[in-house]
């Protein structure tokens, strides 16, 4: 379950839950929960436990990774934040140890969805496979069709829009890699 697999990490990395509330900015006593299973962490909360634990969010979903990585369709962990009508759907599921820079994501936009602003710690490319999507950059929108794409800075507000009557279908490249942000480069984790 997911709260084993964070708690043993925490415990991995010599933190404490209250270490860990912090970064995360939640209660020790919510940590506790979702170690114990009792609560399921959001998708914006599960990439700042793996942000502030240095560690990949696919870790907490599966057992050690084994070259070549494989996953079959429906095999992929699928995410969605507390509220959201995105799902992203985790499609490069490579461990820190073989160098993973970058990850990639399936991102579905359900119609007519009120998604709030996100600010990631990371750059993101959003590439338009199948619909019409508006993204808002903080206070410019852009439409973007099949085929288009847009590059999003770290630390710059958006959010995803799908004004028409069926699923939006996206690729969503991360960088780096939600892991990555030890490296020095100052980037990484989401919030």
């Amino acid at each position: 379950m997911i709260g084993d697999k964070i708690r043993t990490i925490r415990k991995e990395k010599n933190m404490t839950m209250n270490d860990l509330a912090f970064g995360v900015g939640v209660t020790p006593s919510y940590i506790s929960q979702v170690e114990r299973n009792i609560v399921e962490p959001s998708v914006a909360t599960l990439q700042k436990i793996a942000f502030t634990l240095e560690a990949h969010m696919y870790s907490f979903f599966d057992e050690e990774f084994k070259a070549p990585i494989i996953t079959r369709r429906g095999e992929q962990p699928a995410y969605n934040r507390a509220g959201s009508s995105i799902t992203y759907t985790c499609i490069s599921p490579v461990a820190k140890e073989n160098g993973n820079k970058t990850e990639l994501f399936l991102v579905q936009v359900n119609p007519r969805n009120n998604d709030e602003y996100v600010q990631n710690r990371f750059d993101e490319c959003l590439f338009v496979m199948k619909g019409s999507l508006t993204v808002f950059l903080e206070n410019t929108s852009y439409q973007l069709e099949n085929g288009d794409s847009i590059f999003i800075k770290e630390n710059v507000p958006y959010k995803l829009f799908n004004g028409g009557a069926k699923t939006v279908m996206a690729i969503s490249c991360i960088s780096p890699g939600i892991d990555q942000h030890g490296n020095g480069d100052g980037k990484g984790g989401k919030s």
